[in-house]
């Protein structure tokens, strides 16, 4: 995708970046991290790039229930703690008129091992080189 889009758009970064920060669901700080693995992809530094970017999903929809006046942290042993992902997809999966194909492929893609489950095994160091 990155590819085609390149060709047909050599400044595609800052298109692209632009397109996310015109959204209105994702805070300033987490585009400063977009922004960087963005840059860090252009420059074909493609392991920095993933693991800048990749962990961004989970709070950007981390900040999505936010925006939706739900909760965003969960009390879990009488202490506050941010929602993971499965959690997060859970409670988004309940917001009517959110799509629930597209929140199952993310779980599945993301977060499961009937699929690629990408995130646990980058964040595990289980990601074999070629992922990159």
């Amino acid at each position: 995708m990155f590819e085609d889009f390149k060709e047909a758009h050599p400044d595609y970064i800052k298109e692209i970046f632009e397109f996310i920060s015109s959204c209105g669901y994702i805070g300033k700080q987490r585009l400063v991290t977009i922004k960087e693995g963005l840059e860090a992809y252009q420059e074909g530094k493609y392991s920095s790039a993933l693991h800048q970017i990749l962990f961004q999903v989970e709070g950007i929809l981390r900040d999505i229930l936010g925006k939706l006046g739900l909760p965003m942290f969960s009390d879990l042993k009488n202490e506050m703690r941010a929602k993971m992902l499965t959690d997060i997809l859970k409670t988004l999966n309940q917001v009517e008129g959110l799509d629930k194909d597209f929140l199952k492929f993310l779980e599945v893609y993301l977060n499961d091992e009937r699929g690629e489950n990408i995130r646990n095994d980058v964040a595990h160091g289980l990601a074999k080189p070629e992922i990159f």
